[in-house]
């Protein structure tokens, strides 16, 4: 019987990858080596691998518990996956705290823009939203970020903040530009607390 093996492939920094076109087994030095195949890593190949919304895997996937289908936990949330819906993005929780985070976010119509908002909510209807814009260019911006958590039962809680940051032209001709638009923004929504339940199920966000 011939035995086929594939070569470990060099990700970003110190990650690696192996795998066959069905299957993958990733490793890095922070969350070792996990398995992603089916229809989770179709999905997770969708929304373009680790570089996106979820990161890195953190363990193999496996049965939901008391629910029909399976789930992987990543670094930044869950893919779940069931035969009546397929597979959907969901958080990471403790029970008591959920987290929500973006990943990198870039503009679709290639400005020289980029950042990431992070959510943190508790069972109480705490939320911290942290959130981070970069200008790379020549020019100043003003910006607008919006994100969007969408509960299963069709609810949505926008969080939104209005920024500038500085471009080259900022620092002209000696000056350095003020090109990161940082901050935290804390808060309570009562809805928050009473959806908390219906967020612990598999949910989407967005930007």
């Amino acid at each position: 019987m011939s035995r086929r093996t594939w070569p470990l492939q060099s990700l970003q920094g110190d990650a690696a990858a192996q795998g066959r076109p069905e299957a993958s087994t990733y490793w890095t030095p922070q969350t070792g080596a996990a398995a992603v195949y089916g229809g989770i890593r179709a999905f997770w190949a969708e929304h373009n691998w680790e570089n996106r919304q979820v990161g890195y895997p953190l363990e193999d996937e496996h049965d939901r518990t008391g629910r029909p289908g399976r789930v992987q936990r990543f670094e930044r949330g869950l893919i779940v996956w069931t035969p009546q819906s397929g597979a959907s993005f969901g958080a990471l929780s403790d029970g008591n705290v959920l987290t929500f985070d973006t990943g990198m976010i870039t503009t679709s119509d290639g400005l020289p823009l980029s950042g990431s908002a992070h959510l943190v909510i508790t069972r109480s209807g705490d939320f911290t939203f942290t959130r981070h814009a970069h200008d790379s260019g020549f020019d100043n911006m003003d910006h607008v970020l919006e994100a969007v958590l969408m509960s299963p039962t069709g609810m949505a809680f926008t969080f939104t903040h209005q920024g500038h940051v500085e471009g080259t032209v900022a620092g002209l001709p000696f000056g350095t530009p003020d090109r990161n638009d940082d901050g935290i923004q804390p808060g309570n929504n009562p809805a928050l607390a009473n959806q908390f339940e219906d967020l612990l199920m598999p949910c989407s966000s967005g930007t």
